[in-house]
């Protein structure tokens, strides 16, 4: 399993149009991913042009092998 951090600058002012960009346009295709590679090859380009229009420059993404995780756990939490 793997995690990122995506560090990012947003353009003045542009805080609830990222975060409805995020949620309609860059979550959906986080969840239909099937793999990093897969992500970063094809998926990514298209998620960064969404997101060309309310952030400055380009995102610092840093990719992590996750060797044990709780996050299940958590989210299986909040759905109950």
């Amino acid at each position: 399993m793997y995690a990122r951090i995506v560090n990012m600058k947003l353009k003045t002012d542009a805080g609830s149009q990222f975060t409805r960009t995020f949620e309609s346009d860059v979550i959906p295709v986080l969840r239909k991913q099937k793999g990093l590679e897969e992500y970063q090859r094809a998926l990514y380009p298209g998620v960064l042009k969404s997101l060309s229009k309310v952030i400055e420059g380009t995102p610092e993404v840093r990719t992590f092998e996750v060797s044990n995780s709780t996050f299940h756990k958590i989210a299986a939490g909040l759905a109950s």
